[in-house]
């Protein structure tokens, strides 16, 4: 026996045991979860009938070397090789071939056909889920996209708004530091953007500007307003600023920041509250004149009829004539206080100028010191304007004001002149005017002159280079305002240290359209009807009583005007006038002569007042009062207003 026989069935039984194995693994393989794919399974079922095969292949000729080799028992090797022991694998081969074809014939192919249909809904499914949701996500980027550019305008917007606000725009941070601001918040600081952002707001600003901020950092909206005086420190102003929250009610928070300067504001208030001063001074001057007229009438009263009683020559005239001068005065005091403190509408008529100038200066000079000389240059006599003597009083007033605020420290002249010039579009510098003849106020000083810059803005309303409490900055807008109502002209002439000079032109008009009632001289006239006098000053009705007696008047003379429509009533027709005060206990002048004119519609009416907002002499007369005198008066206008009242009737 060669080593060839001895180990070619060792060889063989080695296969057999190793091809054994090999058939119970892929058999394990078959039964494991893990055998999904069909593949994979018909694979290890071809390896396993082919380990099957192999293995029987092995045994026969492991039998058959085992047997030449003389360690098989012949009936043994009988029984492995039959020939159904070598046909048996090939049957197998032939079940397992036609076990695959049936399976994939009748089974995995339509399966899989089912399966790759299913597959394609499947697939299809997805397709459209992937394109839904890309359509989704397109239209989520294209909203994006939208925001996005609707962001970045609404930014741009807030951009433009925070740029060119008129108003102050600062942004604090959670610590309550600035953190950006806007061009007019510096402009209204009157610094610079570089200056502001050293600026340190919990150090430098004032404690009420730190406990405001702190409050709007708490996520309150706070509002500071208070006098600011500017980074550089040169110029003073009012501020508002209203700090908002970025997130409100939550601490700490952003903030937004609006400042707005109101030193205007402020000014048109303290303005306001001047004004007001001015209607509550001119409504007492109101009253003190009615007062001060009810006691200069019976002065001046009994003052002329103690100069009627003395002879020519009596050495008492001369005290006479001073009383009388002196209650003149007083009247023309009162006069100017009730024009200066009016408040009325426009009451235009020709006046002379003369007159109007010379009682504006005469209220000036206890106003004006020492230090300052005036001189009043009137060259034409009988310049006559169609202009309301109130408004031109008050055209004197704030120019002379201002003339003597310039001379105030180191004093000066003062000078007022008046006279007549031609102009007209020819004179290059009075283009806007008609040609004609025109009067020229000219009020000039010797102080301290005006900017040229400030030249052209000395019209301005509220504009004032004074001192607090020297100026509102209306005078020269009003006077201006005043001169075009009347269809003139101002010009204004100044050089810093040179003075000032200031023209007003006013048309001319004919001296004969003047409508004053100038009285004759010579005998006052009389009569002898039948008057009722009425007044409550008992002072005045016995001045008034002695007077009216004197001219030849019979006179029932009541100091209660009810107690007056009473006797009235009782015989009507036995009176041919009434005279009667305008303010009295009981009914004043106006309830008394309606009350009058109820029962008598023709019994003519003097009213007389010392002043009185109730009554003026439109409003006379459209109650059917004949005539109407101021107090006080002297006896030749009492006596006039009678007969022209008398002779109307």
């Amino acid at each position: 026996m060669n080593i060839f026989t001895l180990f070619t069935p060792i060889t063989y039984w080695a296969l057999i045991a190793m091809w054994s194995f090999i058939l119970i693994f892929y058999l394990k393989k078959l039964r494991s979860p893990l055998v999904k794919d069909r593949l994979l399974f018909l694979l290890l079922i071809i390896l396993a009938i082919d380990a099957f095969r192999t293995l029987f292949e092995s045994f026969y000729f492991g039998a058959w070397y085992t047997a030449v080799a003389g360690f098989l028992p012949e009936g043994v090797y009988t029984f492995l090789v039959r020939p159904e022991m070598v046909f048996i694998p090939k049957i197998l081969n032939v079940g397992a071939a036609v076990l695959i074809i049936v399976l994939l014939l009748f089974r995995w192919l339509p399966r899989e056909a089912a399966e790759k249909e299913h597959l394609a809904r499947l697939i299809d499914q997805q397709t459209r889920d992937v394109r839904q949701q890309n359509e989704m996500l397109e239209k989520e980027i294209q909203e994006r996209k939208l925001s996005e550019t609707e962001l970045k305008k609404s930014e741009r917007c807030h951009r433009i708004i925070f740029e060119n606000s008129p108003l102050g725009m600062i942004f604090f941070d959670a610590q309550g530091t600035m953190v950006n601001f806007n061009d007019q918040f510096v402009n209204l600081m009157g610094s610079t953007r570089e200056k502001l952002m050293d600026f340190n707001t919990a150090q430098q600003s004032t404690p009420k500007m730190q406990a405001t901020i702190k409050q709007a950092l708490a996520g309150n909206v706070a509002v500071f307003e208070d006098k600011y005086e500017s980074v550089t420190g040169q110029k003073e102003r009012y501020i508002r600023v209203v700090f908002n929250p970025v997130n409100p009610g939550q601490s700490p928070t952003e903030v937004i920041a609006t400042l707005e300067d109101i030193t205007q504001r402020k000014l048109i208030e303290k303005r306001l509250r001047h004004a007001q001063k001015i209607e509550a001074i001119g409504t007492l001057s109101g009253g003190i004149a009615h007062d001060f007229n009810n006691i200069l009438s019976p002065l001046l009263g009994f003052a002329e009829l103690m100069k009627a009683d003395l002879p020519a020559d009596s050495p008492l005239m001369e005290n006479v004539d001073e009383i009388l001068r002196a209650a003149m005065r007083a009247k023309e005091l009162v006069k100017q206080i009730l024009i200066f403190s009016r408040q009325d509408d426009q009451n235009k008529t020709p006046i002379l100028l003369q007159p109007v100038l010379e009682d504006a200066l005469k209220l000036l000079r206890a106003t004006i010191p020492t230090t300052i000389d005036i001189h009043q240059e009137i060259s034409v006599e009988g310049i006559t304007v169609f202009a309301d003597p109130t408004q031109i009083h008050q055209i004197v007033v704030n120019l002379v004001t201002n003339a003597f605020h310039a001379m105030e420290d180191a004093g000066g002249e003062l000078k007022l002149m008046l006279d007549t010039v031609h102009l007209g579009p020819d004179i290059i510098d009075f283009q806007e005017l008609p040609a004609g003849e025109y009067a020229r106020l000219i009020v000039s000083d010797t102080g301290i002159g005006i900017p040229l810059p400030n030249l052209d803005k000395i019209f301005d309303p509220y504009f004032t280079t004074k001192q607090v409490g020297k100026g509102t900055g209306l005078g020269l807008s009003v006077v201006q305002g005043i001169v075009k109502s009347n269809q003139g002209a101002i010009r204004v002439y100044s050089e810093p240290g040179q003075g000032t000079m200031v023209h007003v032109y006013i048309p001319l008009v004919e001296q004969h359209l003047m409508t004053q009632n100038i009285t004759e001289r010579g005998p006052i006239a009389g009569g002898k009807e039948h008057i009722l006098l009425v007044d409550d000053e008992t002072a005045i009705v016995r001045m008034e009583k002695k007077v009216l007696e004197r001219l030849g008047y019979h006179v029932t003379a009541r100091s209660d005007s009810v107690e007056a429509f009473e006797l009235f009533k009782t015989s009507p027709h036995s009176f041919d006038l009434v005279i009667s005060d305008m303010t009295m206990p009981g009914m004043n002048g106006i309830q008394l002569v309606r009350a009058l004119k109820e029962i008598r519609p023709d019994v003519p009416v003097v009213i007389c007042s010392g002043f009185s907002e109730q009554i003026d002499e439109e409003k006379s007369r459209e109650l059917g009062i004949q005539s109407y005198i101021m107090k006080p008066f002297v006896h030749r206008e009492m006596a006039a207003a009678i007969r022209s009242a008398i002779d109307k009737t």
